[in-house]
């Protein structure tokens, strides 16, 4: 009795043992079917690595493109004034000898050079930056390189004393062309004949050793001594008051 429970103990062994074996694969095999998973699975991982570092680049070259500005070209502000119309204001001017006469009429005129000088968006001047370009009366202005002052001077292409030029505000809202001695870069605007007031009063400051000097519209008819014609642009200025010259003044440039 106990030798046929053994036999059926080895029997039901045997079989559990070749049913095992049926169903388990080989370790070479078990090995390298995990091999080519895994190598599989690095190829998917380091594809899809590619791909997400192509697309950070090409994402980083639009981002850099978007940030890259152009050249801009910085223009000065329209000139308002029409000179055909010169009511009131004050303006900038040159006169000559015989400019200044009485016509058939008996009316006393002046025949005056009228300038003006370009003034620049303050908004304009803070973006402006290295390799744009300014229009500077006629001329275009490559500008290479920027300086700004805290007193809100800006050199361009190294200011004044290194062949560029400088810009400057009083009231931080528009730039114009600063030369030596606070001198600005005027140019003619075009040529008016205007009527000059009977109370017309010329202040002759020009000598910093004198006191200022006042002549009348009839001291330049009689052609008074005294009356030097050295007017240009950055030394003297008339008043226009209802369409009348009821002032000029000259003064002191180095």
């Amino acid at each position: 009795m106990k030798k046929n429970i053994r036999l059926i103990s080895v029997m039901m062994l045997c079989i559990l043992v070749l049913g095992g074996c049926k169903t388990t694969k080989p370790v070479s095999e078990i090995s390298e079917s995990s091999a080519t998973e895994m190598q599989e699975s690095q190829q998917t991982t380091e594809t899809e690595k590619q791909k997400e570092e192509s697309i950070a680049v090409v994402e980083s070259q639009q981002m850099t493109t978007s940030e890259v500005k152009e050249p801009a070209v910085i223009t000065p502000l329209p000139v308002t004034m029409d000179i055909t119309r010169l009511e009131d204001c004050m303006v900038a001017i040159s006169l000559e000898k015989g400019d200044f006469y009485r016509d058939k009429t008996g009316a006393v005129m002046m025949d005056v050079t009228v300038f003006v000088y370009d003034l620049y968006d303050m908004v304009d001047i803070s973006l402006m930056k290295e390799g744009d370009t300014i229009l500077r009366g006629q001329d275009e202005i490559l500008i290479s390189s920027i300086e700004r002052k805290e007193s809100g001077l800006v050199l361009i292409n190294g200011g004044l004393d290194k062949g560029g030029f400088e810009l400057y505000t009083e009231g931080n809202t528009v730039y114009y062309e600063k030369g030596y001695s606070d001198s600005k870069f005027y140019y003619e605007l075009g040529k008016v004949t205007l009527p000059v007031s009977p109370d017309f009063i010329y202040n002759d400051a020009s000598d910093l050793d004198k006191d200022a000097v006042i002549f009348s519209a009839e001291d330049f008819l009689k052609d008074v001594s005294g009356i030097d014609y050295y007017f240009y642009a950055n030394n003297t200025t008339i008043q226009i008051e209802k369409g009348y010259v009821t002032a000029m003044t000259r003064v002191y440039v180095p």
